[in-house]
């Protein structure tokens, strides 16, 4: 009800307050001469009482539901408000408050799932930003903005690791700028190390795992160096910097898994998780958990505790299950829900528990048939319904083989279209690979030996070729699986060895080469 009365309102203010009819514009020209100040000025004051208002007291009011759809239609009346305003009209108070306007707005567009009209926006608040500097060269703050517009065009397009590094090269250089210029302000210096987290993010994102986790530690050092100076409002700046630390530390995560340290991995998510309880503790933000503790599964997983990786799996499910309950209609919530869901059903299949493996599916298939309509060309959607059709052959591939080289080769039709781009994430490469040696492995079963090792081999020179020459365990436990199957024993039981070197210990990988032993497929 209370969403309700608040829609309404949004509606009767946006209605009221933001259209710009003949009677608003003679009101804006009355109300000046009144009181004696010009129809510019006028228009600028009544541009500041609107970001302040959508800016500040209707965003608090519905934040507590994540009622994000609720605030669409003031934003969009503010933003045209805005845009209505002759750029005389403007002065460097209202170009800072379009800035905050389109900022919040693209924001918005993006927990929505519209990353385009999100990147549309904030290319209109890095023209704002540009101006601001034009008119305030010396102003730190002007500069500051400018950096977090290509902050915002980064967020846009994290998609395309590519562009998530050169936006967010180009944000450091401004906001360097800003501390230079300003280096009393915390904001303009703690500014540079979130920018670092999102530029070793898209390192990571791009695969350059040394490059990543030199920004990370670049970041980790700078928060270090932060902290132990004095700031006024010190409590404000410790959480903040505490929340940056988990972040770095979050990445550094991914980033030993992906370079072959599982140990190392396990003691960057302690660190992290530790700092996230606490966050939530007092109003921290659940996302990250829920993020933290999937990556925290894989770590433990990786050094063969899957009871423990489960765990944090079920944890970080119930995390999203209840956000997703608080706004069943937000496309953020949802594909968190359900990739977590996924993610604690492949924890399940391989510990044996398929019957919650089953009902878990179940749910999925709903939600995930519901979310494909509204969203028939997200490639996130693409990625999570082959996702379970990937679960769903896993399930059924040693009680059905044809049942799930059924499912296997559904996994790989989803994601056909998507390989054909060059840019296409690695994570993609890896998940139709995941599939293909499904696929390779219920062929050999059913006597198609020739073709399932053709299958495999085919599946091999895609991942060699798209991968850059990547050392990461995570994904070569796929191509060791696949040179197995493609009758490689000698080459794959090398790679096998180092892995185990190297401290790599996936008790799916041994499940998958006793399952191979048994049926004979582990041939010279």
């Amino acid at each position: 009800a209370i969403i309700v009365v608040l829609a309404l309102g949004v509606a009767f203010f946006a209605f009221d307050k933001f259209v710009l009819s003949q009677s608003r514009e003679a009101l804006i020209a009355e109300q000046a001469r009144q009181e004696g100040r010009s129809e510019a000025e006028e228009r600028a004051r009544a541009a500041d009482e609107i970001v302040t208002y959508m800016l500040e007291d209707l965003d608090k009011r519905l934040d507590e539901f994540e009622g994000v759809a609720k605030l669409d239609p003031g934003f969009d009346a503010a933003l045209i408000f805005f845009e209505s305003l002759a750029p005389e009209d403007m002065n460097i108070n209202t170009l800072e408050r379009y800035f905050d306007a389109l900022t919040s707005a693209g924001d918005l567009r993006l927990r929505e799932g519209k990353n385009a009209d999100a990147l549309r926006i904030w290319e209109r608040s890095l023209e704002i930003s540009g101006r601001l500097i034009e008119r305030e060269p010396a102003n730190a703050n002007s500069w500051r903005r400018h950096g977090d517009a290509f902050v915002s065009l980064a967020l846009a397009s994290w998609e395309d690791p590519e562009k998530i590094v050169l936006n967010m090269t180009r944000a450091l250089e401004f906001f360097e700028k800003a501390a230079e210029m300003n280096p009393e302000d915390f904001r303009n210096q703690g500014i540079q190390v979130s920018s670092l987290n999102n530029l070793g993010a898209g390192y990571t994102r791009r695969r350059d795992f040394d490059a990543a986790r030199n920004t990370f530690l670049r970041s980790l050092a700078l928060n270090e160096d932060l902290r132990s100076r004095t700031w006024p409002e010190s409590a404000n700046v410790r959480d903040r910097l505490l929340r940056q630390e988990a972040e770095s530390a979050g990445w550094m995560t991914e980033v030993e898994l992906h370079l072959g340290r599982a140990e190392a991995a396990v003691e960057w998510h302690e660190r992290e998780i530790t700092i996230r309880r606490e966050e939530l503790s007092n109003s921290g933000n659940p996302v990250r958990l829920g993020d933290a503790l999937g990556w925290g599964a894989v770590a433990y997983e990786a050094i063969g505790d899957d009871l423990t990786g489960r765990s944090k799996r079920m944890e970080a499910r119930q995390l999203f299950e209840r956000l997703m309950q608080r706004d069943p209609d937000n496309f953020y919530w949802q594909r968190r829900y359900i990739e977590s869901t996924l993610q604690l059903t492949m924890a399940d299949i391989h510990l044996g528990n398929e019957a919650a493996a089953k009902q878990a599916l179940a749910d999925v298939e709903k939600r995930l048939e519901e979310v494909a309509n509204k969203h028939p060309d997200s490639a996130a959607v693409a990625g999570m319904v082959t996702r379970m059709e990937l679960a769903l052959a896993q399930l059924w591939v040693d009680s059905s083989t044809l049942r799930s080289l059924e499912y296997a080769r559904r996994g790989m039709s989803h994601l056909e279209p998507y390989l054909q781009v060059d840019d296409t994430p690695f994570e993609t490469i890896i998940m139709h690979a995941e599939a293909a040696a499904l696929a390779a492995y219920a062929m050999m079963i059913e006597g198609m030996a020739t073709e399932g090792r053709a299958l495999a081999r085919k599946e091999i020179a895609l991942v060699d070729r798209r991968s850059g020459g990547s050392e990461n365990l995570k994904d070569r436990q796929i191509e060791l699986i696949l040179l197995w199957l493609a009758g490689e024993r000698q080459l794959g039981d090398a790679i096998h060895a180092q892995m185990g070197d190297r401290g790599y210990r996936s008790n799916w990988l041994d499940q998958w080469r006793e399952r191979l032993r048994q049926q004979g497929l582990l041939s010279h």
